[in-house]
């Protein structure tokens, strides 16, 4: 059932999905549904745990990469993690800022990027990252995950750009790279 509301919440709300379209489609019965996750919320907090599982598997494989591929991997593995779940990320935003603590594992996990992301440049390095390289490293992943939620949440689309786009993907790619290599200085890197 985990994998049909992975399908169904692509581009859906969680609220607009029914218990018993889950059960249908999983070929199960509502019973077994009530009785696998105890009810819907519980259901919807097993699928996030899901999705943060599968990107922190994607991530994992993004920073076995060699250190001038990274930022432009975690760019692009963000992007896809957002284009595939545009439903379910933007169900579990409006539960969070309901107060719900469904948002809570999605913040954990985008914390620790940032943070492996810093220690992997402190290692390129070879010394400690200054207070003012850590703070314009966290504002580049922000900037990153404001403009993709910006996105999925379908607010001030005063521009011609799409998650689904090539160019869309090219251009947030690069723009995070540019945010990126301003922070800190990598020489060395992809950046030129």
């Amino acid at each position: 059932m985990i994998a049909v509301g992975c399908e169904l919440l692509a581009d859906r709300d969680i609220d607009l999905l029914t218990v018993r379209e889950v059960a249908e489609a999983a070929g199960s019965s509502v019973g077994s549904f009530y009785n696998c996750f105890g009810d819907k919320e519980q259901y919807f907090a097993s699928l996030i745990e899901d999705m943060v599982m599968r990107r922190q598997a994607g991530a994992r494989m993004n920073f076995a990469q060699p250190f001038a591929e990274l930022p432009r991997a975690l760019a692009t593995g963000a992007i896809t993690n957002f284009r595939e779940h545009q439903g379910m990320i933007r169900s579990a935003l409006r539960k969070h800022l309901l107060g719900a603590p469904v948002w809570d594992p999605i913040s954990v996990m985008s914390s620790e990027f940032v943070d492996e992301y810093r220690r992997r440049c402190s290692q390129h390095l070879g010394r400690p990252l200054t207070p003012t390289e850590r703070k314009r490293i966290a504002f580049a992943f922000v900037w990153l995950y404001g403009m993709l939620l910006q996105q999925v949440m379908r607010v001030n689309n005063t521009h011609d750009y799409d998650i689904q786009d090539q160019e869309f993907t090219e251009h947030a790619v690069q723009s995070f790279l540019s945010l990126l290599y301003d922070a800190i200085p990598l020489s060395g890197t992809a950046q030129g």
